[in-house]
């Protein structure tokens, strides 16, 4: 599991990148604590996605369902129920 807190922008991405790079098997990442996300974090995650399997985990604050939804990026992902 990859818990992912605070703000995530160009600057403090490659941390989660990193983590996804060093995943193996089915993950989950769990976005609950994000409490801001630009399209840095929907790059991270989509370039990820075709290493490996993750699930993503919430519940999302408002802005992160906003980001997934405006970028019709949500049907790339697997969410978990309450998402």
């Amino acid at each position: 599991m990859i818990r992912v807190r605070g703000e995530l922008d160009l600057d403090s991405v490659h941390v989660l990148h990193t983590a996804l790079g060093r995943a193996r098997g089915r993950t989950v990442v769990d976005l609950s604590g994000v409490a801001f996300a630009d399209t840095a974090l929907l790059h991270a995650l989509l370039d990820a996605r075709a290493a490996h399997g993750f699930l993503l985990a919430g519940p999302l604050t408002p802005g992160l369902r906003r980001l997934f939804d405006l970028s019709d990026t949500r049907s790339c992902f697997a969410f978990a129920p309450g998402a």
